[in-house]
């Protein structure tokens, strides 16, 4: 999936899901490396961590949380999914 964020470069997720597990790969800003994030629990939309990382999906919308910034802390980055349709 291309989420727009907002930036000049569009966010590149891929998602692995194979019950019983569901995985997000994305490099977060200001990092040179793609982190593996595992699905928790999320009360609406989807939910994976990795390490400090939050990224939450729902619908065409996601945003990406940096922990250590605190609880209620404006996300990093919000996005909305591009469709690419024909």
């Amino acid at each position: 999936m291309i989420y727009e964020c907002g930036s000049e470069t569009p966010l590149a997720v891929t998602y692995l899901n194979a019950a019983p597990n569901f995985m997000a790969v994305l490099t977060p800003p200001d990092q040179t490396e793609a982190l593996v994030f595992a699905s928790v629990l999320s009360g609406s939309g989807a939910r994976y961590a990795a390490g400090q990382w939050v990224w939450w999906t729902d619908g065409l919308e996601a945003s990406l949380f940096d922990q250590t910034l605190g609880e209620d802390a404006e996300p990093v980055l919000t996005c909305s999914e591009v469709i690419n349709t024909p």
